[in-house]
């Protein structure tokens, strides 16, 4: 055959043979470890939260414009949470169904956007639920800007924080420390999965 093709679909070094043949006899050429196919890299997926609730009896946040749809792009579109109080904190968590098992993803990567209306002594939390357990690994715990902050916190500990079913949960908290009346500005809210090759 004249202009040979063969696709390689798994990453290493193979070894090629070439014959050519026509009425006067055949010959053989071979290159040892000619050709060398190297992985492209990760597969990765965002994935955005799908729900969300509010936790803290008093001081739950509520939401005062925008929703789940406003944290897909950081594009100072926002959903916005007011906290009210002075005396709980507040906490909003964000449930991503990514369809994906523990052997399916090799890292999760969390990426927040956000901003609050106060910087004295509301204390910004954010949070990522280890599995099904109820147990909480704190990503970040800072005072926090008027404007849009990036946060983007990343791990290969996969089986710890994907919960059955690919689950994973995120919380924003905020604690007033007797400040009232601030609200959470988020920008964008979402999850990189790195996908096994």
């Amino acid at each position: 055959m004249q202009n040979p093709i063969h696709e390689y679909t798994s990453a290493g070094d193979y070894t090629v043979s070439l014959t050519a043949t026509n009425a006067g006899g055949s010959d053989t050429a071979t290159k040892t470890n000619y050709i060398s196919v190297t992985s492209g890299g990760p597969t990765t997926v965002t994935v955005y939260p799908d729900s969300w609730q509010s936790y803290g009896g008093a001081s739950q946040p509520t939401i005062t414009s925008g929703g789940l749809a406003d944290l897909r792009a950081a594009d100072d579109v926002y959903m916005v949470a007011a906290c009210n109080t002075s005396t709980q904190q507040g906490s909003m968590e964000f449930t991503f169904n990514t369809g994906y098992s523990t052997a399916e993803v090799t890292q999760i990567t969390v990426d927040y956007e956000l901003h609050l209306t106060r910087t004295d002594t509301p204390i910004l939390l954010l949070f990522i639920k280890e599995g099904d357990t109820s147990n909480w690994t704190t990503l970040l715990e800072s005072t926090w800007s008027t404007t849009d902050q990036r946060f983007t916190w990343s791990t290969t500990d996969v089986a710890r924080y994907l919960g059955s079913g690919g689950v994973l949960t995120t919380s924003v908290c905020g604690c007033p420390q007797n400040s009232n009346n601030y609200s959470d500005y988020l920008d964008l809210i979402s999850i990189k999965l790195d996908l096994a090759q």
